[in-house]
């Protein structure tokens, strides 16, 4: 019988995987099943367009500056300001990559994270049963934002959570996921591919 109990722990995998673009792919990799994984590259796409787009806003406005004083030095003193905080968040940002496997040997679904400048290292590890099963569920978190203006408001994200469930009601959460319809549909992608190997039921 296997043991149902939770563990939870930090290791660095042997080996590196290859890099997709966040299908729920099964390749093997040493003794893990991989069943999902997103290069860091892939992770930082948001924010490199993010950065694009700030990027063209600041050359746009370029040609209607008749002459440089003072002023305009100093917003570009502090346009590279910013540019080198959010270049050294983006490099240093340890969760653009992701990587779930398991161990079918010992009943394992290792979840492992990586940036661009930084090794794959496990951020938990979770024992499962033959009893158990693999399930999505959606949850809601309300966070507060502040406009350009100093006004307060709210806004909601949708995140879909792939849990690992027992017959006792306990669950654990795999990964998550946050967006719009597609995020939905990748959370499925991911469930139903280690469900498959796990050999675990899938429940929608």
């Amino acid at each position: 019988m296997v043991d149902d109990t939770d563990e939870m722990w930090w290791l660095k995998h042997e080996g590196e995987s290859p890099q997709d673009e966040g299908e729920a792919d099964i390749y093997v990799s040493g003794t893990y099943v991989v069943a999902y994984n997103k290069s860091p590259f892939v992770g930082a796409l948001p924010w490199i367009s993010g950065l694009a787009f700030a990027s063209l806003l600041v050359l746009g406005q370029l040609p209607t500056i008749s002459r440089i004083d003072m002023e305009v030095i100093g917003l570009g003193c502090i346009a590279l300001f910013f540019l080198f905080v959010f270049l050294a968040i983006l490099l240093t940002n340890d969760e653009l990559g992701v990587r779930i496997s398991v161990n079918t040997e010992e009943s394992l679904i290792d979840v492992a994270h990586r940036g661009l400048m930084t090794e794959l290292k496990s951020k938990s590890r979770i024992k499962y049963g033959s009893s158990d099963y693999i399930q999505l569920d959606m949850r809601r978190e309300v966070t507060e934002t502040r406009d350009s203006d100093g006004s307060r408001g709210t806004a909601v994200e949708d995140w879909h959570d792939i849990q690992l469930c027992r017959p006792n009601g306990s669950r654990k959460t795999i990964f998550s996921t946050n967006g719009p319809f597609v995020s939905r549909r990748r959370a499925e992608r991911i469930g139903k591919s280690i469900a498959r190997i796990t050999g675990l039921d899938h429940v929608t």
